[in-house]
């Protein structure tokens, strides 16, 4: 789920599974005053006779707001279940593919923008690095699972593709990648967030950590006996320092300050509790 940079719209990804198929897997762009859908993002015409897009795992708007970057996967050959995965660059004006970055022979995780127009794509062979013309490095290599760029772009904060828990930072300037962050539980990184100050992160997976780049202990983590309750699935951050977690539970807590001394935690839909994937918060124009 992505708003767009003005507010007025908001991206939200589907996933095409059985015994529910949509008859087009595609993001639906929605209206934020009305909530009503505006436009449907297909697969690509001269793709659709042997190709149906079946998964998105990431959605980012470019900050100028003229761009949404879509990572999916797509069914090819039809019924022979071969996958491939791809960057599909949408013009968010005319709603037209702009272009596809490339195919990947693996899935593509996580994406994160960087000042300047380059982007950060978390891939199962590694963390690549694109520019604004589309050609690549990979920075790192490995199974990258999740990653947030700081605000500034000085550095990352990844996800490693394991059950152990691992994560670490990477400085984008010097490549260098720090020892694996401290404390974290053993279980597989489910989000990571960086917040505006480019200086405090958010690692969210059973447990959730909040840390501060040049700081061993974490400010912030779940309270001890809390961590059995939920699992936590996705973080976001706000402009104005505010950072908001949800879970398989259907819960989300928002926590804000200099050390996320205050919040709302254990929030809760009144109606059964059902798993949520992904939040997101609107800009604060809107």
């Amino acid at each position: 789920v992505a708003y767009s940079p003005d507010g007025r719209f908001c991206a939200i990804g589907s996933e095409n599974r059985l015994p529910r198929r949509l008859e087009n897997p595609a993001v639906q762009i929605f209206d934020t005053v009305t909530w009503q859908p505006v436009k449907q993002l297909p697969d690509a015409p001269e793709l659709s006779t042997f190709r149906r897009r079946v998964v998105i795992s990431g959605l980012e708007y470019a900050p100028e707001g003229r761009r949404l970057l879509v990572a999916s996967a797509s069914e090819v050959n039809l019924g022979d279940g071969q996958i491939e995965f791809a960057l599909e660059v949408w013009d968010a004006h005319t709603w037209t593919l702009a272009a596809r970055l490339d195919d990947f022979v693996s899935q593509v995780n996580d994406l994160a923008l960087l000042p300047g127009g380059d982007l950060l794509a978390a891939t199962d062979e590694g963390l690549r690095r694109y520019t604004a013309a589309g050609t690549y490095t990979t920075i790192l290599p490995g199974n990258i699972y999740r990653v947030a760029a700081a605000p500034n772009g000085s550095q990352a904060v990844m996800g490693y593709c394991s059950f152990k828990g691992e994560a670490a930072l990477l400085d984008l300037q010097t490549g260098v990648v720090s020892e694996p962050l401290p404390g974290l539980t053993q279980a597989l990184i489910n989000s990571v967030a960086f917040l505006s100050d480019s200086r405090r992160y958010a690692v969210c997976h059973d447990n959730y950590w909040l840390r501060q780049v040049g700081r061993k202990g974490a400010l912030k983590k779940l309270p001890p006996g809390e961590s059995n309750r939920v699992k936590h699935l996705s973080a976001a951050v706000s402009a104005d320092g505010k950072v908001a977690f949800v879970s398989w539970n259907g819960t989300f807590t928002v926590l804000w300050g200099d050390k996320f001394e205050q919040g709302t935690p254990w929030l809760a839909h009144p109606a059964d509790r059902t798993r949520a994937d992904a939040s997101d918060f609107a800009p604060p124009a809107w």
